[in-house]
C-alpha cells in the first residue's frame, strides 16, 4: 500500500443510514478521502436498484487487479426489494470473518431513518461492520450549517437572508448547500454578503409562504411582521385573500397546535408528534412546517392556545356584524387587525 494514502478507516463495511442526504454523501465522501492516493486506490459507485443486488455484491466481492485499495459504494439500498436488501446486507455481516477481499471497503447508503430493516438482524459481532446514522437537521443545526458552509465559500449571510433561505428550503441540508451555491452565482464575483432580499431575487418566493407566514408571525406575537403580511395580503395585486380566510386559517392552526400540545403531554417526542399528525389528519405539509408548528406548540402552550381561540371567536362575531353583548360595530377590517394585535400580545403574554 502507498505510503502516501491516509490511515485506512478500521471498519470495511459501513451502513450509511438516515434521512439527511447531505451528511450520508458527506460520510461517504470523507471515507473515500481517508483511502485515497495518487495512484493505488478507486471508488465505484453502483445505484443498488438499478444494478440489483446481485451485481451490486459481485462489484463488493470483487478485488481489483490494478488498485491495491478499492471503495465500492452502494446508493439508494433501501429501494430494494425486501428480500433483495435482506441479501445485501446478510451478505456483508454474516460470518466468523469479513468476507471482503484483502483492500476492498463497502459503504452502503440507505436514505431511511430505521435500519436494520424489519426481517433483518444484525449479528453481534462483526466487528469490519459499522452503522452511522445520518440524523436529519432540526432548525437549530440548519442554522448553524447554513453559517458555516456559507462561510466556507466566503459568503456572509445576514441574519434575514437566514431566515429567507431557511423558510424557503426548510432543513434539507443538500437543498440548502445547492442554493447558497446559486446564490453566489447570482450575486456575482466581488458581493461578498447577502440579504434577505437577495434570498428572495434568487431562490424564488417560498413554495409553502403565504397564510402560513401570518399564522407564524401571530403565534410568534410579532405583531409587526403580522400586520405587514395583512396589509401585504389586501395591497396584492392577485385577489384579494379575505379577511375570513385568514381568520379560519389562524383558528385551524391553533387548533392544530391544541392537537399537538396534548401528544407532548403523553411524553412523545417531535418526530413522533409529527407522524401521528400527518396520519390522524391526512396533511400533506412538509415535515419540517410541521416540526415548526411543533416546536411553536411547545413554547405556546394549552392555556395561551385556548385563550386565544376564544379571541378569534370575538372577532369572527364583530365582522359578521356582532351578536354578542360586548361585541362593538367596526368595520371588518378594523375588526381582523385588532384581533390581530391582540393575538401577538396573548402570544407573548
Amino acid at each position: 500500500m502507498a505510503k502516501d494514502m491516509k490511515k485506512a478507516p478500521s471498519h470495511r463495511v459501513r451502513f450509511i443510514f438516515g434521512e439527511e442526504d447531505y451528511r450520508r454523501d458527506a460520510e461517504i465522501d470523507r471515507i473515500s478521502s481517508d483511502l485515497m492516493s495518487s495512484e493505488v486506490s478507486e471508488t465505484i459507485s453502483i445505484n443498488a436498484p438499478d444494478a440489483g443486488v446481485v451485481s451490486a455484491l459481485a462489484e463488493a466481492m470483487t478485488g481489483s487487479l490494478f488498485h491495491s485499495v478499492r471503495h465500492v459504494v452502494i446508493r439508494n439500498a433501501e429501494e430494494l426489494k425486501q428480500a433483495d436488501a435482506k441479501k445485501l446486507i446478510e451478505s456483508l455481516v454474516i460470518g466468523d470473518e469479513c468476507p471482503l477481499p484483502e483492500g476492498t471497503y463497502v459503504s452502503v447508503s440507505w436514505a431511511e431513518r430505521k435500519f436494520p430493516p424489519a426481517g433483518v438482524k444484525m449479528p453481534k459481532k462483526a466487528p469490519w461492520v459499522c452503522l452511522v446514522e445520518c440524523k436529519k437537521a432540526y432548525e437549530r443545526e440548519a442554522r448553524e450549517f447554513v453559517r458555516s458552509y456559507a462561510k466556507e465559500i466566503g459568503l456572509e449571510l445576514a441574519q434575514d437572508a437566514m431566515d429567507a433561505l431557511l423558510q424557503r428550503l426548510g432543513t434539507d441540508l443538500s437543498l440548502v448547500a445547492s442554493e447558497i451555491d446559486k446564490l453566489v452565482t447570482y450575486l456575482g464575483p466581488g458581493v461578498k454578503r447577502a440579504t434577505g432580499e437577495d434570498v428572495r431575487k434568487a431562490v424564488g418566493e417560498a413554495q409553502h409562504e403565504n397564510i402560513s407566514d401570518l399564522n407564524s408571525a401571530i403565534v410568534a406575537g410579532n405583531s409587526s411582521h403580522a400586520m405587514h403580511l395583512v396589509r401585504q395580503f389586501r395591497d396584492s395585486t392577485e385577489p384579494r385573500i379575505p379577511n375570513q380566510l385568514m381568520l379560519a386559517s389562524v383558528a385551524s392552526e391553533l387548533r392544530l397546535m391544541l392537537s399537538i400540545q396534548e401528544k407532548l403531554s403523553e411524553g412523545k417526542k417531535t418526530f413522533e408528534t409529527v407522524k401521528e399528525i400527518k396520519s390522524e389528519r391526512q396533511l400533506r405539509t412538509p415535515d419540517f412546517i410541521l416540526e415548526r408548528t411543533v416546536n411553536s406548540a411547545r413554547k405556546l402552550g394549552p392555556g395561551r392556545a385556548a385563550r386565544m381561540l376564544v379571541r378569534l371567536g370575538e372577532a369572527d362575531r364583530q365582522m359578521k356584524g356582532g351578536t354578542g353583548l360586548s361585541d362593538t360595530s367596526i368595520g371588518e377590517d378594523q375588526a381582523f387587525d385588532s384581533a390581530v394585535l391582540d393575538l401577538c400580545s396573548l402570544a407573548k403574554d
